[in-house]
């Protein structure tokens, strides 16, 4: 479910395999993107206008809610090397300042998996070459059980199990971000951020 900072409530349905679009006013839902299958995250901004982005099984995609199309803007890779720049099984994403991140949570294989929250830029859908990665021994370093994310004000925050890692500055050049974490004692699915507060399942 994404609460979006234009007022407007968007959801996937998995039975009718598509975007929904939740209108407060009379209580109803409408379909904005239809043939929309196994989305894990929707994301929107207002600097983006009116589109709309999600992940699915088969990468991400840019979605015009009026014309109910939709466009591939990163593919998931099938073969080469495990690294970054590549998506694997994109997961939780959020868009800020012109770019859009990703929580890319691939665990097929323990040695050469991918989890990573990684940046690309919207225009190019180009890697930015900023990731937090579990092969950092940083404060921002993820676990495998890194799975969503989500943004308020200049913060990104990466649903990681058991803690939530925060990056400061998600609209400054990358070495001009700080990080920390917030630890929540339990392992958590879901997770939500609104100015000074955060829920979680």
């Amino acid at each position: 479910v994404l609460l979006s900072d234009d007022g407007k409530t968007y959801f996937y349905s998995a039975d009718a395999k598509a975007i929904m679009e939740y209108i407060p006013e009379s209580g109803k839902e409408r379909i904005i993107v239809p043939n929309a299958e196994n989305v894990k995250s929707v994301a929107k901004s207002a600097e983006t206008g009116d589109e709309l982005y999600y992940s699915s099984s088969n990468g991400l995609f840019s979605a015009d809610p009026a014309s109910g199309e939709s466009e591939l803007v990163c593919p998931v890779a099938t073969e080469g090397e495990r690294d970054l720049g590549k998506l694997w099984n994109p997961k939780g994403i959020c868009v800020v300042d012109g770019k859009l991140w990703v929580v890319d949570a691939d665990n097929s294989d323990k040695v050469n998996s991918i989890n990573a929250v990684q940046e690309f830029d919207l225009e190019s859908a180009a890697f930015t070459d900023f990731a937090i990665t579990t092969n950092s021994k940083a404060v921002n370093r993820l676990t495998e059980k890194a799975s969503d994310i989500a943004i308020s004000g200049d913060k990104i925050y990466a649903l990681d199990g058991e803690r939530i890692v925060v990056i400061n500055g998600a609209d400054k050049d990358p070495d001009e971000r700080s990080y920390n974490r917030i630890n929540i004692g339990s392992g958590a699915d879901e997770f939500a951020v609104y100015g000074d507060y955060l829920a979680y399942s």
